[in-house]
């Protein structure tokens, strides 16, 4: 959480002519926002929502890149589910990626839902997915390969069409009883 905090703070801040107890006031609200709308049972005792991501997250990656999959399992990364969600959906993005694509990814969360973040999930695999599968890297050199590839992500404006494309499925199969967005807010998706 304390990643998601920090780029709120900065995203914030950044630009703005405000005093430091505004920033933090905005980013607290934001931060809130998040944690009580779109992951209440993420954050909290046992952690169920996580539990939760990953298991989806491991059905969708299935579903949706079935070859990947195969591929993660036959070099033991039979957690994939687990791993990727820690690292991507419990910061909400913020751990390992630009402030441009966190500023997009999250705003998309926001407006969109939650199931979005297995869109950009699936986006970003498929996104390396032809690397992935053709080279020779262990289990660990695979998920250290996706934390460079996403920091060094700079065409955001490309993984936000490729997300929009997986999250036609992700929004009727993964989250198809939770809550739609605002409906006063635009979609970036729709």
């Amino acid at each position: 959480m304390s990643h998601i905090a920090g780029r709120l703070l900065c995203i914030a801040r950044d630009g703005k002519k405000m005093k430091s107890l505004e920033v933090e006031a905005c980013a607290f609200y934001l931060l809130r926002k998040i944690c009580d709308k779109f992951c209440p049972t993420t954050y909290c005792d046992g952690m169920e929502g996580l539990h939760e991501s990953c298991e989806n997250t491991y059905e969708v990656i299935r579903d949706r890149i079935l070859a990947l999959s195969t591929y993660l399992e036959a070099r033991g990364s039979s957690h994939h589910g687990i791993i990727l969600a820690t690292d991507w959906f419990l910061p909400l993005f913020c751990a390992d990626f630009t402030k441009k694509a966190i500023c997009r990814i999250v705003d998309v969360i926001i407006t969109d839902g939650t199931d979005a973040m297995y869109a950009f999930a699936i986006a970003i695999l498929r996104m390396n997915q032809a690397y992935l599968m053709n080279s020779d890297l262990d289990f660990f050199e695979i998920f250290g390969y996706l934390k460079k590839s996403t920091m060094r992500m700079t065409n955001v404006d490309f993984l936000v069409a490729n997300a929009k494309r997986e999250w036609r499925f992700t929004r009727t199969n993964i989250a198809p009883e939770e809550p739609r967005r605002n409906s006063r807010a635009s979609s970036y998706f729709d």
